[in-house]
């Protein structure tokens, strides 16, 4: 999928369970869900996240591990997605276990988003090279009727 698709898709699984009580509502919650659910594309030369401030270079070093969909694509990946985000926060002083939830959660959400896509993720790997895929081609109709629905419900959500 494309990044404001995981962007959108990673949003509005977070304020759906906000909603409900999972999580807090705030908008540390959101720019940390909103930093995980683009960060497995790393591993993409193109992607939005490759290009943001000199992260190209770190890119590379991802794709060279396995490409595109290769190891941020992973359950293993999500499961480093937490410490990684504790990690970070502990060097800058800034410790919040919400916020490393909420980054793993964008994590997550962009994993499941891309199990709707014909390419899918092999959640599994190393240890299994199936991946879980549906329909959905990235950047095609299908993408765009799915990010359309998905502002609906980010509208709804909102009380529009």
């Amino acid at each position: 999928m494309m990044w404001i698709t995981h962007l959108l898709f990673g949003l509005v699984s977070y304020l759906l369970l906000a909603r409900i009580g999972v999580f807090p509502a705030s908008m540390n919650m959101i720019i940390a869900v909103s930093l995980g659910s683009i960060i497995p594309d790393i591993d993409h030369p193109k992607s939005y996240i490759s290009h943001m401030n000199g992260l190209l270079q770190l890119s590379s070093r991802v794709i060279s591990l396995g490409g595109h969909r290769g190891i941020t694509h992973t359950l293993l990946a999500f499961l480093f997605s937490f410490p990684l985000a504790v990690l970070v926060m502990k060097f800058f002083n800034q410790f919040n276990l919400w916020i490393a939830i909420a980054f793993s959660f964008g994590w997550l959400s962009h994993l499941v988003a891309d199990s709707l896509t014909r390419s899918g993720v092999k959640w599994l790997f190393p240890f299994d090279s199936h991946a879980v895929r549906w329909i959905i081609r990235t950047g095609s109709a299908s993408e765009l009727l799915v990010f359309g629905l998905l502002v609906v419900v980010a509208l709804l959500l909102n009380g529009f």
